[in-house]
């Protein structure tokens, strides 16, 4: 009895998948691109330790994004300019960076703005909206020091 043996020519994979080549967001819509931008910044975890007088050690877990949002929202209107919500380069998976770069600048712009409106709208959908904040939400991205 014969087993089937995997050809040499055979791709073995998903199809179309090309190791160097292929951006696993390349054929998402801008939606789709709001919606994981969205999903990516909500989830993100970071943590702090903590150390008391007693040498007891405590650990903080909280979501960077989520709480920005939470502390810009309701100042936004006490400010001529607008605070600005920051978006650190190293959160953002290189493929998803790379194809929002490739956007002209305004559905760049409109789909990470939407994703920063979400953020805003999950801490208090009410206040964002009757309080004139949808349209003066700003962001901008950032990059920390290279670490000596």
């Amino acid at each position: 009895m014969a087993t089937a043996r995997p050809s040499a020519k055979r791709r073995v994979g998903k199809p179309g998948f090309d190791g160097s080549l292929h951006n696993y967001y390349a054929n998402f819509t801008n939606s789709a691109l709001t919606d994981e931008l969205t999903r990516i910044l909500s989830e993100k975890l970071d943590c702090d330790i903590y150390e008391d007088g007693n040498r007891q050690c405590y650990l903080s877990i909280f979501r960077p994004y989520v709480n920005q949002a939470e502390g810009l929202l309701y100042k936004i209107n006490l400010y001529e300019d607008s605070p600005e919500f920051v978006i650190w380069q190293k959160d953002i998976p290189d493929s998803l960076a790379r194809v929002l770069l490739d956007l002209d600048y305004f559905t760049m712009n409109k789909i990470i703005t939407e994703a920063v409106r979400r953020l805003f709208e999950s801490v208090d959908l009410d206040y964002l909206h009757t309080n004139s904040i949808y349209r003066k939400v700003k962001w901008r991205f950032g990059k920390e020091e290279e670490e000596k």
